[in-house]
């Protein structure tokens, strides 16, 4: 009965240490990896579903890259809005500064947008702003995105 015992917490042991590594497997590694930084999200007011997709991914530590981003419906995941415009803008809010590139956002109708000239410069924590702009109305999106 002992050794029944020892083998389940032998195997509860494994079994934590497991978990912990495929907890953090996704969260460390090299240059640019992002680390616990969502890249779907609800926008400030909910209005909106906002994603984007780096290209190359992970994200490249001072090298240029593109981005793609797609806006939907806040309340309708699979539905694109596709009367708005996106403007893109990132900050390092630790070193109150910005990107030293302007990215370049072009639209392609179908509520998604393709962004050159993004370049994050540093490593350490940026917000990304994504702010859908729709009629008269701006909603921003914030990401935390990490680079290490």
């Amino acid at each position: 009965m002992r050794r029944t015992w020892a083998y389940l917490l032998v195997a509860f042991g494994v079994l934590l240490a497991l978990a912990g590594w495929y907890a953090r497997r996704g969260q460390s590694g090299g240059p640019g990896r992002i680390a616990d930084s969502p890249r779907a999200q609800r926008s400030s007011m909910g209005t909106y579903w906002v994603s984007f997709q780096p290209m190359p991914d992970p994200i490249p530590l001072n090298q240029p890259f593109t981005m793609s981003v797609a806006v939907y419906d806040g309340a309708d995941h699979t539905k694109p809005i596709s009367d708005s415009t996106v403007s893109i803008d990132a900050r390092m809010p630790a070193h109150n500064h910005g990107m030293n590139l302007e990215p370049q956002v072009t639209a392609t109708g179908d509520g998604t947008a393709k962004v050159d000239g993004m370049l994050f410069h540093m490593a350490g924590h940026w917000e990304l702003y994504i702010d859908v702009i729709r009629d008269a109305d701006v909603e921003r999106t914030t990401f935390d995105v990490t680079l290490q």
